[in-house]
């Protein structure tokens, strides 16, 4: 059986990536799950994740939290924004159906944006949390 964090990453790829309107707004498909060496702004790069048990008496199950890091060298949030709401609204349409698990539920907790004035960047942040329970065998 595939990790519960692994299979709901491997979802999540798969919807950003397939988003023709995240695509072009960030110039092509720069999804990252690492910061990226020379590639041109803005991407998308998923962060941090953690896995906590989220399991019953009588189900197991996982709660995964993840986080969405959008990265701009616009001289105005708008771009950053602009990706979150995408990035966001391609989410809540529903994610590709995992392989091992079923995605019981995924709700964006927070989002911010703020300037890395050190290097001239808008960064965006969303954390994400997800329940998942494996598929009945």
């Amino acid at each position: 059986m595939k990790d519960p964090t692994d299979d709901l990453l491997t979802s999540l790829f798969a919807a950003l990536q397939a988003d023709v309107d995240l695509s072009e707004a960030l110039g092509g498909p720069k999804i990252f799950d690492r910061l990226p060496e020379q590639v041109a702004y803005p991407y998308v790069v998923i962060g941090r994740t953690s896995t906590a048990d989220w399991s019953t008496a009588t189900e197991e199950g996982a709660a995964i939290t993840f986080f969405i890091h959008c990265w701009s060298q616009s001289a105005k949030r708008g771009e950053v924004a602009a990706l979150q709401q995408l990035i966001h609204a391609t989410i809540d349409a529903g994610l590709p159906d995992l392989q091992d698990h079923e995605l019981i539920q995924i709700r964006r907790q927070i989002s911010e944006i703020q300037r890395d004035y050190g290097r001239g960047l808008v960064h965006g942040l969303m954390r994400y949390r997800a329940i998942v329970e494996p598929k009945p065998a």
